[in-house]
C-alpha cells in the first residue's frame, strides 16, 4: 500500500493498486453508480470499499495465500444483490460463480438462507480442486443460530466430508476431511477457518483462536461445495438458517501463519467495511 498527498488539505491518503481487484470492479453490477444504493446504506464510498478490498487482497497475496490451490474461490461481501454477490473474485467472475436456490435474500453483508430450501452452489468440487491432499476453506458466519444440525459445505458417503456444522448442539463441528471432526462451543457469529497443510495434519480455528489439531485420513468428496445447506452427494439437506459473509475455497496447503493473514486481513475489511 502507498499514500498519497493531497497538497490542499494535506491529508496524507492511503491508496492501493491491484489488477485483480480492478477486474473485480469492472465486472456487471460492481460500477460505482449501480453500487451506489448499497454504499449509502452502508455509509461508505466507492473509493473505501475498493480500498478495503485491495488491502485485503494485496495482504493474502504478500503472505503467499492468495489462490494458492491454483483454481480456488473466494467471495467477498460486497453489494446485496444476487448479481453482485455471484461472482468469485479469484478469475474475476470466470469460474466458480454462484447460484441461488430457494429461500434465499441478501442484507448489506450476507447471504442468508431460510432453513427450508434455501442453498447456494459454488460448482467448487473437493475432489478435482484440492491438490495432492491438501486443501482450505473459511467461512464468517453473520448469525449466532444453533438449532438442530444446520451444516454449511459438502458430504459423499461414508464420511467424506468438508463442512461446517453450525447447528449443532450443544457444540457445532468443523470438519476438513474424513473423521477430523473438530468440536466448538459459543457463538456461531465468527470467522472459521480449517486447513490440511500434509498429508496427516488438521487444524481449525475460530476467529483466529486454535479450536484443535488431528491427523485424520484425506478423501475428498466428490460432490460440490453448498453454502447456506450442505450437499451429500447431490442431495442438498441440512438447510441453515444462518447468513454468511465471505467464504473461501482452497486447494492449497495453507500453514498456519497464512490460515492467521487470512483471519487478520478479513478482520480489517470487516472493520473498513462496517460488518457488525
Amino acid at each position: 500500500m502507498s499514500r498519497r498527498i493531497n497538497y490542499f488539505t494535506g491529508v496524507v491518503a492511503p491508496t492501493c493498486s491491484d489488477a485483480d481487484v480492478d477486474a473485480f470492479f469492472a465486472l456487471s453490477g460492481m460500477d460505482e453508480a449501480t453500487l451506489t444504493p448499497w454504499l449509502s446504506s452502508i455509509g461508505r464510498t466507492y473509493s473505501q470499499v475498493k480500498l478495503a478490498v485491495c488491502e485485503f487482497i494485496t495482504a493474502l497475496k504478500a503472505a503467499g495465500v492468495y489462490n494458492l490451490g491454483g483454481s480456488d474461490a473466494l467471495y467477498l461481501p460486497i453489494g446485496n444483490t444476487s448479481t453482485q454477490r455471484r461472482y468469485n473474485f479469484i478469475g474475476a467472475g470466470s469460474f466458480f460463480t454462484l447460484t441461488f436456490f430457494g429461500g434465499i435474500t441478501f442484507t448489506n453483508f450476507s447471504v442468508k438462507g431460510n432453513g427450508v430450501n434455501g442453498y447456494t452452489t459454488t460448482g467448487w468440487q473437493p475432489q478435482l480442486q484440492a491438490a495432492a491432499d491438501r486443501a482450505g476453506f473459511a467461512v464468517d458466519i453473520a448469525d449466532d443460530i444453533a438449532t438442530g444440525t444446520q451444516v454449511m459445505g459438502t458430504f459423499t458417503n461414508p464420511n467424506r466430508r468438508m463442512w461446517i456444522n453450525i447447528g449443532g448442539t450443544p457444540t457445532g463441528n468443523i470438519q476438513i476431511t474424513d473423521g477430523s471432526l473438530i468440536a466448538f462451543s459459543g457463538s456461531r457469529k465468527a470467522l472459521f477457518i480449517s486447513r490440511r497443510d500434509s498429508a496427516a495434519f488438521n487444524q481449525s480455528y475460530k476467529d483466529g483462536v486454535s479450536l484443535g489439531t488431528n491427523t485424520a485420513a484425506f478423501t475428498p468428496p466428490t460432490s460440490s461445495f453448498v453454502l447456506n445447506a450442505t450437499n451429500n452427494a447431490g442431495a442438498i439437506a441440512y438447510f441453515a438458517p444462518q447468513g454468511w459473509n465471505m467464504c473461501y475455497l482452497s486447494g492449497g496447503a495453507w500453514s498456519e501463519p497464512q490460515a492467521l493473514v487470512i483471519n487478520s486481513a478479513y478482520s480489517t475489511l470487516k472493520t473498513a467495511l462496517g460488518i457488525p
